[in-house]
């Protein structure tokens, strides 16, 4: 794709609320931490976008690059950051059980993370494989496994 100033601007602007959303998941601070991220997506979305085929749908590959981005930074903060971080918090819903859940999906590995977060998100297991670069039989049997980790995870809390 031709990577002009113009096109790079019209596609952020397309694909804002799912940035906004990817960083509001995966940051754990307030709404300044979370708008740096989001400057930051943006500036690898500049890096990689003359790579980005229009042929195909910009959501997942927006969303894969979003997540890719915020896993990176968090594995650079978790040398600058204690283990005392505050919990995990979704400022759009703060249900008791649903930052329990938050928490213990961080606890996952990396991989597994990112199936559950995208799954819950209303990504199809194609576009799923397609961001973590796997086999969709292995989006599901990964995703089933992590379901049942979840699962056992959460009853040994209570």
């Amino acid at each position: 794709m031709e990577c002009t100033e113009e096109k790079f601007e019209e596609f952020v602007l397309r694909n804002k609320d799912l940035i906004w959303y990817v960083c509001k998941k995966y940051s754990m601070g307030d709404a300044f931490e979370v708008e740096d991220k989001f400057h930051e997506v943006v500036c690898h979305l500049w890096k990689v976008f003359p790579r980005f085929d229009s042929r195909y749908p910009e959501p997942p590959w927006v969303y894969k690059v979003a997540v890719n981005t915020m896993m990176t930074l968090k594995r650079k903060n978790i040398y600058m950051q204690s283990l005392d971080d505050d919990t995990i918090v979704d400022p759009d819903n703060d249900n008791e059980m649903v930052v329990q859940m938050q928490q213990l999906i961080d606890r996952l590995e990396e991989k597994e993370s990112i199936i559950v977060r995208a799954y819950l998100d209303g990504f199809s297991y194609e576009e799923i494989a397609d961001t973590v670069g796997i086999t969709t039989p292995m989006v599901a049997m990964r995703l089933m496994r992590a379901k049942k980790k979840l699962k056992k995870m959460y009853e040994d809390e209570q």
